[in-house]
């Protein structure tokens, strides 16, 4: 059974993989480094996540879907890194039919 001290519906698994604290608020910057939908400049649509490249206990697995019921991997590539934190991208064509996104947690 996953814990969630807080009772904010963020596991500490997961806060510890987004480097969130596991007490207290999130801060709209902590958030952000959620898996999140992000309009690009050019109106496209890209999936994106951070990872800390220091966590060498835990792996970041992007998968989709097409029902929630199967799910396939699916490869992200790094759009930018600050210091030890990569933030990841999977872009999303909006052409093809409904897809949904997850990021499984390993340890």
């Amino acid at each position: 059974m996953e814990t969630d001290p807080n009772h904010d519906g963020i596991d500490n698994l997961t806060a510890y993989a987004f480097d969130l604290p596991p007490l207290g608020a999130l801060t709209e910057t902590e958030l952000a480094r959620l898996p999140q939908l992000v309009r690009q400049n050019d109106n496209t649509l890209r999936f994106e996540f951070t990872q800390n490249a220091l966590l060498t206990d835990i792996s970041y697995e992007v998968e989709t879907s097409v029902d929630l019921k199967t799910w396939e991997l699916a490869s992200s590539e790094i759009i930018s890194q600050d210091d030890n934190i990569e933030r990841h991208g999977v872009r999303i064509n909006e052409n093809e039919p409904r897809r949904f996104y997850r990021v499984k947690l390993l340890l």
